[in-house]
């Protein structure tokens, strides 16, 4: 029997904790801090690993919805170009394949920071852009406070929902 990645991931924070590092010297901080890291990472993988495709997707979907609204209020042709085109591109990305999915959110994601980019330049951005960029961001915000709740950062990380929460109530 092959063991799942849930005890992979115990396995590896256990021999960390229980062997490593009791190893290390007291006067080792920097590397007991380095370890403290790793196992943090460890944590975070194991809560987001089995909904990473899910997300992913999630994300991908939005900046579809961005690079739409941002293609109607841009005046580079060719950017809009490239714009429709990746995400003409990500419809027909297998969902099901998380490197897939992942490469093509990353694609867009570097054609809409050009986007946005283009649009103030020079001076202010444009409130049309603004609106679309913030209703965007405030679509997008719950999700990714969520997804990095645990990693510490958050203020109010304790009145977040739970990550099986958020994707079992379809909020994504």
């Amino acid at each position: 029997m092959n063991p799942d990645i849930d005890l992979r991931l115990e396995s590896v924070t256990k021999a960390l904790t229980d062997v490593i590092l009791p190893a290390l010297p007291q006067d080792q901080r920097f590397a007991r801090d380095q370890l403290g890291l790793v196992l943090g990472h460890l944590r975070i993988i194991a809560t987001h690993w089995q909904y990473a495709l899910r997300y992913e997707l999630a994300c991908c979907d939005t900046l579809c919805g961005l690079a739409r609204d941002l293609a109607g209020l841009i005046d580079d042709s060719a950017l809009i170009a490239a714009l429709d085109t990746a995400v003409a591109q990500t419809a027909t990305v297998d969902r099901a394949d998380y490197a897939a999915v992942s490469a093509a959110q990353r694609a867009l994601g570097t054609l809409l920071d050009r986007a946005i980019g283009a649009g103030h330049a020079s001076g202010p951005l444009d409130p049309r852009l603004a609106r679309v960029v913030i209703a965007y961001a405030r679509a997008a915000a719950l999700r990714e406070r969520v997804w990095h709740r645990d990693s510490g950062l958050d203020p109010d990380a304790a009145a977040l929902p739970s990550i099986e929460t958020l994707f079992s109530s379809g909020a994504v």
